[in-house]
């Protein structure tokens, strides 16, 4: 996936439309090979970006936030809840009122605090925690991962 480097690696506005769908693309038919983005603009352009390499979104003074796994963030004006809603059926679990983390990324879960591949600590609801746990542990027994 080709992103400009005047975006890649900056804090560019860049905007989630909620009719934008995750859509899948491939050279191939083959579901195996089929890499889903989301779209994103950015100063009137369209932007592609690979589901797979969103490690997690935060809001913050209505801004929303999107890190990747190569250390960018894309910003711009949004609702977490449209980008949940767009993300739900790609591993996606909101952890927190203004967090959304992508599973296959989370290496750890302490009370209240999920740690990233990368690092990176997120807060954890205190209401949800039980069902984020769980949330959690359905993901590494479907998916085979081991438990940290």
């Amino acid at each position: 996936m080709d992103i400009p480097a005047a975006v890649r690696g900056s804090s560019v506005p860049l905007r989630v439309h909620a009719d934008a769908p995750v859509r899948q693309r491939s050279t191939r038919p083959s579901p195996q090979n089929a890499a889903r983005t989301i779209t994103l603009r950015s100063c009137g352009e369209a932007q592609a970006l690979p589901v797979e390499q969103i490690v997690y979104a935060e809001v913050f003074d209505h801004e929303l936030h999107i890190h990747t796994a190569d250390g960018s963030t894309y910003c711009g004006r949004g609702h977490l809840s449209a980008l949940e809603q767009r993300l739900s059926s790609c591993d996606f679990l909101r952890c927190h009122r203004s967090y959304l983390v992508h599973l296959p990324y989370v290496v750890g879960l302490r009370r209240y605090r999920i740690t990233l591949s990368g690092g990176a600590a997120l807060p954890v609801s205190k209401q949800n925690y039980l069902l984020i746990q769980r949330a959690l542990a359905a993901y590494r027994l479907r998916t085979g991962r081991p438990h940290p």
